[in-house]
């Protein structure tokens, strides 16, 4: 009877991806496995199934952690550079959200090897040599899954600060923006504040009416002028330094 198992960390059949393995031969009556198969990264004769079948789970769980210590790499580089570009790279944002759904896909599919291992277990204990065998593997199983599950919250909570982070930076960015945008509107303000009663009084004499056929000395226009912006000016001392009372309607 042929037995085999295999895992892998890419749904994809590329060159990155990485694809572990393990076959073995069980004679019925006796039990006992006989001619190994594999593609660990280990050259050794196992005494049993249960050997062969662990160093495969120690395998796959050193393949976890590697691929979980790459990815933290990748989210310190996503952090320093998030604190250098300070919200201002557009692409950064959607860096992190694709990342977020990579870690929700990869749990989903680490879920899935531990549940292909566990039912794997239950039901070789029937041709297994050893006794115990599944106690034994779901131990180790578990004993796997709570730290290969525990790294992976632990980079996913990684991933949401740096979404939240990077949410702080564009809604700060955004407020300067907007800052920014109110200073200028005020300074515009102020320009038409001073031009308009000038602009006004540059109307009035340039109209054909009768008052102004004599044609009147040009020192009338920038007195009439300053009396307009002066005028102009008071009302807006009193209107701003004023309390205006506000009436309030009463009910019968």
């Amino acid at each position: 009877m042929d037995m085999k198992i295999g895992t892998s960390l890419s749904d994809d059949e590329d060159d990155d991806s990485t694809v572990r393995v393990v076959e073995w031969a069980v004679m019925e009556a006796p039990p006992k496995t006989i001619h190994y198969f594999s593609n660990l990264p280990y050259g050794w004769i196992p005494q049993n199934d249960l050997e062969v079948v662990q160093l495969f789970m120690q395998t796959w769980r050193d393949d976890w952690v590697a691929f979980c210590r790459e990815a933290r790499g990748y989210l310190g580089r996503l952090r320093t550079h998030q604190l250098t570009s300070r919200g201002k790279d557009d692409r950064l944002i959607d860096s992190i959200a694709e990342s977020m759904q990579q870690w929700t896909q990869l749990q989903a599919r680490l879920a899935e090897q531990l549940s292909q291992a566990r039912d794997f277990v239950s039901q070789y204990q029937r041709f297994s040599e050893t006794r115990k065998f599944s106690e034994q593997m779901q131990d180790t199983i578990d004993g796997l899954d709570r730290e290969i599950s525990g790294q992976i919250d632990k980079l996913e909570q990684t991933v949401r600060d740096l979404l939240q982070i990077e949410f702080a930076w564009v809604s700060i960015n955004e407020a300067h923006r907007s800052t920014s945008l109110a200073t200028s509107m005020k300074r515009l303000s102020w320009i038409t504040f001073i031009f308009l009663p000038l602009t006004f009084a540059s109307s009035l004499f340039g109209m054909n009416v009768d008052i102004l056929e004599n044609n009147p000395s040009w020192r009338w226009y920038p007195l009439f002028g300053g009396v307009l912006l002066l005028l102009t000016v008071a009302v807006w001392v009193w209107s701003k330094f004023t309390n205006v009372g506000c009436s309030r309607y009463k009910p019968f």
